[in-house]
């Protein structure tokens, strides 16, 4: 009988693993054109704030932590500057509770600036007490209207057009070799190795794009 069960477990843990490399494959293409996981809590929100000041040029970005944060959820460095920045996720506008708390933070994280980030805007004395204290702020950051939109700005960006570039001349490459090599090839096997191709250069760029960031950030 456990024999059987066993047997009858293969089949299943196969088609399991199969499900997950589709929906692995799914989710990298996704985030090649640009679309992210859907922002539900605001540590979703944390990450995107994340990749989204990485694209404004900040540099060195660190997490905090969950809980026992001083009011601030990320330490990023652009320029000269460290900024201590905290994200607001909310649904109506944020009050001068999270200036108070960044202005805070900002002394024991030993950042010289700071940054609240939201996906809404300020109440008007929040603006105010923003103003007095030298608090940078950027309103309507929202997940749907960065990432969701695909525009030919976004999706043409200089990596995927290396990328493209690439794997065009590696498939023409390797193509004019074999031919001149007297290999025969069918459709089935030139479209195979286009595939490698793309595929390899893909990853050519990217990781050459996560060599330069950590070359930069350090």
């Amino acid at each position: 009988m456990q024999a059987i069960k066993a047997m009858l477990l293969v089949p299943v843990q196969l088609v399991h693993l199969l499900l997950w490399l589709v929906w692995s494959l799914c989710k990298g293409f996704l985030r090649l054109l640009g679309v992210s996981a859907p922002v539900r809590t605001g540590q979703d929100y944390e990450l995107f704030v994340e990749r989204y000041l990485r694209g404004q040029g900040f540099r060195q970005i660190q997490h905090t932590g969950k809980t026992g944060d001083l009011g601030v959820d990320l330490v990023a460095r652009k320029g000269l500057h460290t900024y201590a920045v905290q994200c607001k996720f909310y649904s109506q506008p944020v009050d001068g509770s999270a200036i108070q708390q960044v202005v805070a933070g900002k002394a024991c994280y030993h950042c010289d600036a700071a940054l609240v980030v939201t996906n809404t805007t300020l109440t008007p004395g929040a603006w105010t007490l923003a103003e007095h204290n030298h608090v940078e702020v950027l309103t309507e950051i929202s997940p749907d209207l960065c990432l969701s939109s695909l525009s030919p700005a976004r999706l043409l960006t200089p990596g995927r057009l290396v990328g493209f570039a690439a794997g065009c001349v590696s498939t023409g490459a390797t193509l004019s070799w074999l031919r001149a090599t007297g290999t025969p090839l069918g459709l089935e096997q030139c479209l195979a190795l286009a595939g490698a191709c793309f595929l390899l250069a893909g990853l050519a760029v990217v990781g050459c794009r996560a060599l330069w960031r950590w070359l930069w950030d350090r």
